[in-house]
């Protein structure tokens, strides 16, 4: 874990967005903060065993909904993490967008 850790903060510049209250209104199946924390733990700890990983904001929220499942299987992580993780993404995909604009873009 913490080696996998080490390597992600040396090849990333930029961590993924932290969970924040606001992001559970982005998140589309009501996941809790908790919920929301564990698939950003699992897009820390899985994703970038492979790659570097992506601003949430960088692909569409289609995109994701493609990504995710094909890549959860070829990591091997389970559904349940693979919904966490998706749900993750597309709840920080939101609020960046919506910092972004500079409104609630909900």
């Amino acid at each position: 874990g913490a080696c996998v850790a080490g390597l992600w903060l040396a090849g990333c510049s930029t961590p993924p967005p932290p969970v924040t209250a606001q992001m559970l209104g982005y998140s589309p199946h009501g996941k809790t903060l908790r919920e929301l924390e564990d698939g950003r733990l699992v897009y820390m700890m899985a994703c970038s065993k492979c790659h570097a990983l992506d601003a949430p904001d960088r692909f569409s929220g289609d995109q994701w909904r493609r990504i995710v499942p094909e890549m959860a299987e070829s990591a091997k992580i389970s559904p349940r993490a693979a919904s966490l993780l998706l749900d993750y993404l597309l709840s920080a995909r939101a609020d960046l967008l919506s910092e972004k604009k500079g409104v609630d873009s909900r």
